[in-house]
C-alpha cells in the first residue's frame, strides 16, 4: 500500500495534472467545430488513447522490459543494445534512436513544468479578471522556489507526494462525477465507434490536433522510468484502482459540462467547480503541478546521471542530498539549465495554449550534435596514442630513477600510453616504484557488484593494468574501488598515491569533422565539464593534472 500511494504521488503526478488543459487544448485550436457529436468523438479518442498508450502499451506490456529490475529509456537502451551487440549497424542505429529519446525527455522536463504550472495558475483568471497580469510572475516564482530548494533533497517533502496526488485525483473525480450525473448520456462516449466516425470524418483535422490529443498522455513514461523505485505491481495497481479511473471521470465530466454550457471551452476543468471551490481548487492544481515537476526534475538528474556513467555526455558534478538514499541525488548544471529554459519557455508563449503548440526539438539537435563530437575527440586521441605494453618495455630497456610510492594513471583507452605518464617522464623524469593503469569502464547493466569491480593484469616491472567496472546506476568511487588490490599485492597506501590525470583541452580546427562553430560550442562545454577526480571521488591532495591539447 505504501508503495501504491508513493507511486500515486511521483509515478503519475505528471499525466494526473493533464486533465488542466488537454481538452481546453483540442477545442481552443479553432480546428474542431463545437458540436454535440464532436465532443463524444474527442472523448472516446482521449479514452482509448489512455487505454491503448498507457494501460496496454506501458502498464502491460513495456513494465516486462525491465534491465535487473530497472526502467526507463536508458535501462531500455542498454538492454537493447546488448541484445545486438553481434551486429554492430543495427546497435548503432538503436543507440542513435535511444539518445534521440532521451533528448526529448529533456524537452518533457523543459515544457511539461512550463504548461502544468501555468495552467493551475492560469485558474485565477476564472476567479476574477483582476489577477491577469499576476499569472506569470506568479508562475515563475514558483518555479523558482521550486528549482531553489532541489540542493536541499526532496526527503523531507518526498513524504507528502503521494496523500497530496491522492487528494487531487479524488477531487477531479468529485468533480467529473458531479457533471456526469447531470449528463450521465455523456458515457456513451466510451464506445469506440465515436472515436472512429470522428477520425474517418475528419481524417486532417484529426492529424492536425493529434499534439493536442496525446497532452492526455504526457508523462506516460514516466511510470516505467520509475519501476525500479516503486516495483511493478504497485505501478499497475496504482494505475487502475486510481489513476485511470480519476482520469476518465473527469475527461468526461468536462464533456458533460460543455454539452450543457459551450462557453465553458475557454477553460472546462476550472469551469467544472462552483464558485465558492475556485481559491481551494486552484491551490490543490498548483500543488500538484509542482510535484509533476519534481517528478520530472529528478528523472531528470537521475537519467543525466545515467547517461553520463554510459559516456554519452561530458562529466558534470553530482551531489547527494541523502546519506540514506542512494538516488537522492542533485545536478546544478541541469537544474539551473532546466529552469533558465523554463523561464524562457513561460516568458515567450505566455499562457498554457501557446506552450503546447511548443516542443524541444532545439534540446535534441544540440545534444546529438555533442554526441557526435565525443566520436571526433575519441577518433583524435585513438589516433595519437601509443601501444603500453610495447612503451613500457622500452622504458624499461633503459629505465628512469625509481621514486617511492605509487602512481595512479587514469587513461580511457585499455591498453594505450596516458598523456600523464608522457608528461610526467618527459618533465620530471621519473617512474614511481608502483604504477597503475587504470580504465574506469560503465556497462549497460544498471548494477556491478565489488566481486566483478575490478580487473587486473600484470605488466610487470610493478606495473599493473586495471579495469574497474561500474553499472550505470553505481556511484564511481575510484580509491574505494582499489582497495581490493591488497590481495593481488598491489597495496596503495593512502599517504604515498598520486593520482595523475590528463586534462585535455579541445581545440577546434578549420575544415574536416563538423561546422567550426559546433566545435567551439562543443570546446566550451568540454571546458565547463566536471573534472575526472570530482567525478571519481579522488583526494583532492593526492590528484596531480597534467595538460594537453587535442585538436578536433
Amino acid at each position: 500500500m505504501a508503495l501504491t500511494v508513493g507511486a500515486i504521488g511521483v509515478v503519475y503526478g505528471d499525466i494526473g495534472t493533464s486533465v488542466l488543459y488537454a481538452l481546453k487544448e483540442v477545442f481552443g485550436s479553432g480546428h474542431v467545430a463545437f458540436t454535440p457529436e464532436n465532443i463524444y468523438g474527442i472523448l472516446s479518442i482521449f479514452f482509448w488513447t489512455l487505454t491503448t498508450i498507457v494501460s496496454v502499451k506501458y502498464v502491460t506490456l513495456v513494465l516486462r522490459a525491465d534491465n535487473h529490475g530497472e526502467g526507463g529509456l536508458v535501462a531500455m537502451l542498454a538492454l537493447a543494445s546488448q541484445s545486438v551487440k553481434d551486429k554492430p549497424q543495427l546497435r548503432k542505429v538503436l543507440l542513435m534512436v535511444g539518445i534521440f529519446g532521451t533528448c526529448l525527455f529533456y524537452g518533457d522536463g523543459v515544457i511539461t513544468p512550463a504548461i502544468s504550472v501555468l495552467s493551475a495558475v492560469e485558474g485565477l483568471e476564472i476567479v476574477s479578471p483582476a489577477f491577469n497580469k499576476a499569472v506569470i510572475p506568479l508562475t515563475l516564482l514558483i518555479l523558482f522556489v521550486l528549482f531553489a530548494v532541489q540542493k536541499r533533497g526532496t526527503t523531507g517533502i518526498g513524504q507528502f507526494f503521494g496523500p497530496i496526488t491522492l487528494v487531487w485525483f479524488a477531487a477531479i473525480a468529485v468533480l467529473g462525477l458531479y457533471h456526469i450525473a447531470a449528463h450521465p448520456e455523456i458515457l456513451w462516449a466510451i464506445s469506440p465507434h465515436y472515436a472512429l466516425s470522428f477520425i474517418w470524418n475528419n481524417p486532417g483535422t484529426t492529424f492536425v490536433i493529434l499534439g493536442a490529443v496525446v497532452l492526455c498522455v504526457t508523462g506516460g513514461e514516466a511510470l516505467y522510468a520509475d519501476m525500479g523505485h516503486f516495483g511493478k505491481q504497485p505501478i499497475r495497481l496504482a494505475w487502475f484502482t486510481t489513476v485511470m479511473p480519476a482520469l476518465t471521470l473527469n475527461y468526461f465530466g468536462q464533456g458533460a459540462l460543455l454539452l450543457s454550457n459551450p462557453e465553458a471551452v475557454k477553460n472546462p476543468f476550472y469551469m467544472m467547480a462552483p464558485e465558492w471551490a475556485l481559491i481551494p481548487l486552484v491551490c490543490l492544481a498548483t500543488m500538484a503541478t509542482v510535484i509533476a515537476s519534481q517528478a520530472l526534475i529528478t528523472g531528470a538528474f537521475s537519467v543525466t546521471k545515467q547517461v553520463i556513467q554510459l559516456g554519452y555526455l561530458p562529466r558534470l558534478q553530482v551531489l547527494h542530498t541523502s546519506v540514506k538514499e542512494l538516488g537522492q541525488i542533485y545536478i546544478p548544471f541541469v537544474n539551473w539549465g532546466l529552469f533558465v529554459l523554463i523561464v524562457l519557455a513561460v516568458a515567450l508563449f505566455k499562457s498554457s495554449s501557446n506552450l503546447a503548440a511548443a516542443y524541444g526539438i532545439a534540446v535534441c539537435t544540440d545534444m546529438l550534435i555533442t554526441t557526435t563530437l565525443r566520436r571526433l575527440l575519441n577518433e583524435s586521441m585513438k589516433a595519437d596514442s601509443f601501444g603500453l605494453v610495447d612503451f613500457l618495455e622500452a622504458i624499461f630497456v633503459a629505465p628512469p630513477a625509481r621514486v617511492e610510492g605509487t602512481a595512479v594513471f587514469l587513461t580511457a583507452e585499455i591498453g594505450s600510453v596516458p598523456n600523464a605518464l608522457l608528461h610526467n617522464l618527459k618533465h620530471n623524469k621519473v617512474l614511481h616504484r608502483q604504477n597503475l593503469f587504470v580504465t574506469v569502464r560503465s556497462h549497460e547493466v544498471p548494477w556491478i557488484g565489488l566481486n566483478k569491480r575490478l580487473e587486473i593484469e600484470s605488466l610487470h616491472h610493478d606495473c599493473w593494468q586495471v579495469i574497474v567496472n561500474y553499472g550505470f546506476k553505481n556511484d564511481p568511487d575510484l580509491p574505494k574501488a582499489l582497495e581490493q588490490l591488497k590481495v593481488h599485492g598491489a597495496d596503495l597506501d593512502p599517504m604515498t598515491t598520486s593520482y595523475f590525470l590528463s586534462r585535455d583541452i579541445v581545440i577546434p580546427t578549420i575544415g574536416g569533422g563538423m561546422a567550426t562553430w559546433r566545435e567551439k560550442l562543443f570546446a566550451q562545454m568540454h571546458l565547463n565539464a566536471s573534472a575526472a577526480a570530482e567525478f571519481l571521488k579522488l583526494p583532492n591532495n593526492s590528484v596531480v593534472e597534467l595538460g594537453s591539447k587535442i585538436e578536433i
